[in-house]
């Protein structure tokens, strides 16, 4: 399974927050994880408004986990535009988009995204 991991446990994962459940760490340690390009875009403007303090470089951090990076392309905004609005957040659309079109698990705390035609890990 190739696991594509929402913003907020990407945040999670950085600081080694306990709201990471054990059964998301060892899913994370034992698969392919990947990390949106869009949940980086949206970590540094959430820094950058001071919304966010990460307790690492963001560049190191993803190093350090051996995680891959989806760039965005087009296809994904083609995927995108044809999703249901049921989410809200334009960064949240995208990462769904991404894991529909490339064909990845999402793993995120948030329960809207069950809404859309894409698997599915609980953080």
């Amino acid at each position: 399974m190739k696991i594509l991991i929402d913003t907020n446990v990407l945040i999670w994962w950085l600081r080694s927050d306990q709201q990471l459940k054990a059964e998301a760490i060892k899913l994370l340690e034992n698969n392919p994880v990947y990390v949106s390009i869009v949940s980086c875009w949206e970590i540094f403007i959430k820094m950058q408004t001071k919304k966010l303090r990460m307790p690492v470089n963001l560049d190191e951090g993803l190093e350090d986990s051996d995680f891959g990076l989806i760039p965005l392309k087009l296809d994904h905004l083609n995927t995108l535009e044809k999703l249901d609005m049921y989410h809200k957040d334009p960064f949240d659309r995208v990462i769904i988009a991404q894991a529909i079109h490339e064909n990845l698990t999402i793993m995120t705390s948030d329960k809207i995204f069950k809404k859309y035609p894409v698997s599915f890990l609980k953080a």
